[in-house]
């Protein structure tokens, strides 16, 4: 992954202050958080297309949106917040190979509820989801956001495209 961004002309010499927004846990928009090293790597006019196909691609697998706490109401454009934060973690596990289990636990978790929250499964497709994926970590909450595993390579095939 880091040999194709380079191949494509993105520049990855990036701070310790772009690296450490890449390490935080949320992913609000391009002005904090993760989202400030999404801007770094990517310019803003990319970074931009980038979050509108995460929530294109959240639309089509039928992700959520996050409801307000405040008006209690889903929030538009929040249907792909778990695969912007898969773009992050994989962003992250190519510019720092050093720290590569953390996030590789945090892509897996995303795709461990995803998989698990299937409406098809039977008690026995979710034992096998647990099974599979407990080594990532504690049983999962509602405040991980999901990924669907087929949404990973359709956002990352049009990175390729972008670039």
């Amino acid at each position: 992954m880091r040999n194709d961004l380079t191949d494509a002309g993105i520049d990855l010499n990036l701070t310790e202050e772009t690296m450490g927004s890449l390490r935080e846990s949320q992913f609000r928009n391009l002005e904090r958080g993760r989202g400030l090293a999404i801007v770094k790597i990517f310019g803003v006019k990319l970074a931009k297309l980038l979050l509108e196909y995460c929530a294109y691609l959240g639309e089509l697998y039928g992700g959520k949106r996050i409801i307000s706490s405040k008006t209690g109401e889903p929030i538009e454009g929040t249907q792909g917040r778990g695969l912007q934060q898969a773009l992050a973690d994989i962003l992250a596990i190519a510019l720092m190979p050093e720290e590569w289990d953390e996030f590789e636990r945090r892509l897996n978790r995303r795709i461990w509820r995803w998989l698990r929250n299937d409406p098809r499964n039977t008690e026995e497709d979710i034992r096998i989801i647990d099974e599979n994926f407990s080594e990532y970590g504690d049983p999962l909450s509602a405040k991980i956001a999901s990924v669907p595993p087929r949404a990973i390579g359709l956002l990352w095939s049009y990175i390729e495209t972008q670039t």
